[in-house]
């Protein structure tokens, strides 16, 4: 685990053998992360300011080209890094060819640019129901905005389906949305099913399929390339349920499963094969997230500052790490089996190598 105390530093601790390493100064507040596609990891630090990180060689380089706070860090495929800040630009950094561009057009309002292409890249802006575009290649930036009416069933979500198409998602009942970034329109709707209503949590699924969270505690498998959409419902106790059990983060995990934090008193591990769930209390924070990891195994962060690693096969807790702030992101990185959590004390960073040999031998 890593953890940084008044001294301003942070250290790496291997829980089995309580040994740890001194990672290097930290001046100020962390506060994004993402993980590079070379195995390192990416953070904004002292708002402005990008630090990547080696978290093997404890090797770091700074970044700096932002004059307000830096909202995002995403990755493109090809291994840039993109950073979009509240000084109404994104920063595009080639971290090979060691050199930046920066794009106008970004707004402290908008969401979390998701990827198109390659080489285009989307964020919604709620406030005024616009989709901007920024692409990459050709340096130029376009907005998409739909016609609601009477200003009702307000744009909550985009979702990029590849090939130059994305999803928009509106509140209510209202059809999504299907977009052709090259013809810069859209070219079709699709229905939800009766009595769905879209929430916070999606995610894409590993066989192109999206997994979109709703009210009730109901989750929708659909495929926009035509297949009939799965709809999947806990059996709910009462009517009253339904408003209060909102689902806002879906995560897949291994072997079919998909983990479902809902805002209530349950969460769900849904079989996707065989349509069955069970019911596990995360007691998760709100936007904290669950994170995959290796050998049927995830993790996912709790409100009493407790990062909880789950076994699929054995269905419960199997090893609890306890935290010096509270959550606010986790991630795994599985080239180095660290698993990497981001705190309000800082940086956290759980070493699990020795721990899943650990686990193996069925011994915690």
């Amino acid at each position: 685990m890593a953890s940084n105390y008044g001294d301003n530093l942070i250290q790496i601790w291997d829980l089995k053998t309580k040994k740890h390493t001194v990672l290097g100064q930290r001046t100020k507040i962390i506060t994004e992360i993402t993980l590079l596609q070379d195995g390192r990891l990416a953070c904004v630090e002292d708002y402005n300011k990008i630090r990547i990180w080696d978290l093997e060689s404890e090797e770091f380089i700074i970044l700096e080209g932002h004059s307000d706070r830096i909202q995002y860090l995403i990755t493109l495929p090809d291994g840039r890094l993109v950073s979009c800040s509240n000084d109404k630009t994104i920063r595009v950094w080639d971290l090979l060819l060691n050199n930046s561009f920066a794009m106008d057009g970004f707004a402290e309002n908008f969401d979390r640019p998701i990827v198109l292409t390659d080489t285009c890249i989307a964020s919604l802006d709620q406030k005024n129901n616009i989709i901007k575009i920024w692409d990459i290649k050709t340096k130029e930036i376009f907005s998409l905005q739909e016609t609601l009416e009477d200003n009702k069933d307000e744009l909550i979500a985009i979702v990029g389906l590849g090939k130059g198409l994305f999803a928009s998602l509106r509140l209510g009942t209202f059809p999504i949305r299907i977009w052709d970034l090259y013809k810069k329109r859209y070219i079709k709707f699709i229905d939800y099913p009766d009595n769905f209503s879209p929430a916070l949590g999606r995610t894409l699924l590993s066989d192109g399929r999206w997994a979109i969270g709703g009210y009730g505690g109901q989750i929708l498998i659909i495929d926009f390339n035509g297949n009939s959409p799965i709809l999947l419902q806990k059996d709910l106790e009462d009517e009253l349920d339904y408003c209060s059990t909102l689902v806002w983060e879906l995560k897949e995990l291994p072997n079919n499963h998909l983990a479902a934090l809902i805002d209530g008193d349950f969460d769900l591990i849904w079989d996707l094969k065989n349509r069955e769930y069970f019911v596990f209390d995360s007691m998760a924070g709100l936007g904290t997230g669950v994170e995959a990891m290796q050998n049927g195994l995830f993790a996912f962060c709790r409100i009493d500052k407790t990062v909880c690693i789950w076994d699929l096969n054995l269905k419960k807790t199997i090893a609890i790490g306890f935290l010096e702030g509270r959550p606010m992101q986790i991630r795994y990185l599985h080239e180095n089996n660290y698993l990497i959590v981001l705190t309000t004390a800082g940086l956290e960073i759980f070493n699990c190598t020795e721990l899943e040999k650990h686990f193996n031998k069925s011994e915690v």
